[in-house]
């Protein structure tokens, strides 16, 4: 696939016009003729490559907006096509489910059941609302965003199509041992970012009944295992991904996870894992571009400790761990400006977390004997006035002053839950 927006754009509207949604649909559809070897082949292999061609395509049309016309054009095909029977989005989730099922159970080695179960994951992880379908050099190697595009909130859907595949996605594709198996590499070690992948759409893009359904299906705790794993490795993928899907699931576990028992501790392994990461201290003459993804990462851990911090059976944990690492990210960014509002939105989930748990005295004793009564006071103290230039003539300076004021007045004034001020002397 060209790696530009346009030619890639282009490349999707030749397909449609040539009339392949209609032809992928055939070849997913139909059944694998396992009783004849050669035929056996030849489906298994033609239905890989229209999985990996239907991931491009999903791909490049979620890579823009939804009013775009090469994702108002692929879909319009898909509803065509379905005209007289199933979607080709619910033929693929289904095909990935029995291809998963079968490959548990086939036992000679003769098929490439595990690269359609591979070229399936893609697919279906472009079709639930990923716009990271296209595949470097052709091959199997993903194409992935950063972590910045995993905590980004998602685009509205307003035919809700993308909403409906993830929700049918996580009914049939998280009901069993199948995911958390592809997970922890059961099915091979190149399944396993593409199933991270699938799950993270599904978690993004689905609706929020989905959540409790992905936090009681056992997936968290390979993720737990993932996180920590990928923070030794360094693969930023692996980990923003891991805990951008613990945000958002984790705060549906609960102490009584009936046979599912470990769920609750791998959240809470999850939890120290995450804290251990704000300790790490950021060393001015590092080089910017690594110093600039700690402090990234950092963000990450704060929102998703936020999040976590609204499940009470977490707050044990997050008094143990996160506390003296939330107290010393406090202390190094305890100067801060009212306009920069990403930095004022960290701050005060980072204080809205340790407001959640300070509500039990035994937290709050915590809370101070890890010394957070100074970042604080310090947070209080530490709102930055606007500077003035004083450069120009007199004229010059009473203009900027008027200009910096109509800025303050266009600005929306922040609630006092957003207010960092007002938090931080709540909290203390």
């Amino acid at each position: 696939v060209p790696s530009t927006s346009t030619a890639a754009l282009d490349c999707l509207l030749e397909a449609l016009d040539a009339g392949a949604v209609p032809l992928l649909s055939r070849i997913l559809s139909a059944k694998i003729e396992f009783h004849e070897q050669d035929k056996a082949i030849g489906d298994v292999t033609m239905k890989i490559h229209a999985c990996r061609l239907l991931a491009a395509m999903f791909g490049i049309a979620n890579n823009g907006s939804r009013a775009d016309l090469g994702w108002t054009r692929l879909y319009d095909a898909v509803e065509s096509d379905a005209r007289d029977r199933s979607t080709i989005m619910t033929v693929t989730i289904m095909l990935l489910q029995s291809t998963a099922k079968h490959v548990q159970h086939y036992t000679r080695q003769d098929l490439p059941l595990v690269e359609l179960v591979e070229a399936s994951l893609m697919a279906v992880g472009s079709i639930c609302g990923s716009s990271t379908g296209c595949f470097v050099d052709g091959v199997k190697r993903p194409q992935l965003l950063s972590s910045l595009d995993f905590l980004a909130s998602t685009e509205d859907d307003p035919s809700g199509r993308t909403e409906d595949a993830c929700g049918f996605a996580c009914s049939n594709l998280f009901n069993d041992t199948s995911m958390p198996s592809m997970l922890v590499g059961a099915f091979g070690e190149n399944c396993v970012r593409p199933s991270i992948r699938l799950a993270l759409a599904v978690t993004l893009n689905g609706p929020f009944d989905v959540h409790p359904k992905l936090a009681t299906s056992g997936i968290l705790i390979p993720f737990s295992d993932i996180l920590q794993s990928a923070l030794v490795a360094g693969d930023r993928f692996a980990f923003s991904a891991s805990l951008a899907i613990l945000r958002y699931c984790g705060a549906y576990v609960v102490a009584d996870s009936g046979d599912k028992g470990g769920l609750l501790a791998s959240v809470k392994q999850s939890i120290k894992t995450a804290s251990a990461l704000l300790k790490i201290p950021e060393i001015s003459d590092a080089d910017a571009v690594s110093l600039s993804q700690l402090r990234q990462l950092k963000v990450e851990c704060i929102f998703a400790l936020e999040a976590l911090s609204t499940n009470a059976s977490l707050w044990d944990s997050i008094s143990t761990h996160s506390l003296p690492g939330l107290s010393i990210y406090l202390t190094s960014n305890s100067d801060w400006d009212e306009g920069d509002a990403h930095r004022c939105d960290t701050l005060c989930a980072a204080l809205r977390t340790i407001q959640r748990v300070v509500v039990l005295r035994t937290h709050a004793i915590s809370a101070a004997f890890c010394g957070m009564g100074t970042p604080l006071a310090k947070l209080i103290r530490g709102k930055k006035e606007s500077r003035e230039d004083t450069t120009g003539g007199i004229g010059t300076m009473k203009a900027k002053r008027r200009i910096a004021k109509k800025d303050a007045e266009k600005r929306e004034p922040r609630s006092k839950e957003d207010d960092v001020q007002c938090v931080a002397l709540e909290v203390l």
